[in-house]
Parts: structure tokens; sequence; C-alpha cells
């Protein structure tokens, strides 16, 4: 388990990897397309 120093350094870290994230990859994890388009509508990717 990975403890974080504050609550900034785990919004950096959860930043970092919803960045990281494409939608094939989204779909392929739920295979659901809102999931997709509620992605790419709210994070602007």
């Amino acid at each position: 388990m990975k403890l974080f120093k504050n609550v900034e350094t785990l919004q950096e870290k959860i930043t970092q990897m919803v960045k990281q994230l494409t939608p094939q990859l989204i779909k392929s994890i739920t295979s659901y397309e809102l999931y997709t388009q509620t992605f790419l509508s709210n994070f602007k990717v």
C-alpha cells in the first residue's frame, strides 16, 4: 500500500494517471461507450 504525504501529492498522482488514459483503454476497461464520451468531454483529451 502506498501512502502519500498530503492530499496535494495524491491529487497530482491521480491527475497524472488520468492524463495517461486513452479512450481505447477506458473502453477496454469499462466496455461502455458512455464512459469514453464522458472522459473525452470532461478532460478535453
